[in-house]
């Protein structure tokens, strides 16, 4: 028979160093790297930080779907929408609020023809263009969750990568060129 190995019990010099391994930090808090910053903003934003929970936190592709479908009923209907043109661009309403506006890529320096999709005053789409260079982008409470780059490649939330600042900039761009004035009230 063969005796299990007995576990020895630290002497106290072995207990005073586990116990002065954690640092001072003099009343600063300590450095976060790049994982811990995004995982504490996916807890922010929906309640949890795991890819799996995200999953069903975000059910990216239900809500795409849904999405879909806004577009397609907007894109059906925009003959027998109001349209009124703005310095920034060309803005179709329903019941006097902006559900789709076009911004031209003259507007400005950005190069782009944009595109932005409207549902209960929030952006949830947003469509560049430039050429046969494209990129879609999905958004979900002002958050994007799902970035199509021009290269087609499909990147969804918890990895939108190189979508984060562009998402950003669009997001900044909808809420700042958003008609103030609804269109015939």
């Amino acid at each position: 028979m063969e005796e299990e190995p007995i576990e020895e019990e630290p002497d106290g010099e072995e207990l005073m160093e586990e116990e002065s391994v954690e640092e001072e930090t003099d009343g600063e808090e300590p450095e976060q790297d790049a994982n811990d910053v995004k995982e504490k903003l996916a807890i922010e934003a929906w309640g949890t930080s795991s890819s799996e929970d995200l999953q069903e936190a975000v059910d990216v592709e239900a809500e795409v779907a849904q999405i879909r479908e806004w577009y397609y009923d907007t894109q059906e209907r925009q003959e027998s929408l109001m349209c009124c043109e703005y310095t920034q661009g060309i803005y179709y309403f329903e019941y006097g609020y902006a559900i789709k506006g076009v911004i031209p890529a003259d507007y400005d320096d950005w190069g782009y023809t944009r595109e932005y999709y409207y549902h209960d005053h929030e952006l949830y789409f947003a469509f560049l263009f430039a050429g046969s260079e494209e990129y879609r982008l999905y958004f979900k409470d002002g958050k994007v969750i799902r970035y199509i780059d021009a290269n087609g490649t499909v990147y969804d939330y918890g990895d939108i990568g190189e979508g984060e600042q562009l998402s950003e900039r669009v997001r900044l761009e909808s809420d700042a060129l958003y008609p103030d004035v609804n269109c015939g009230l």
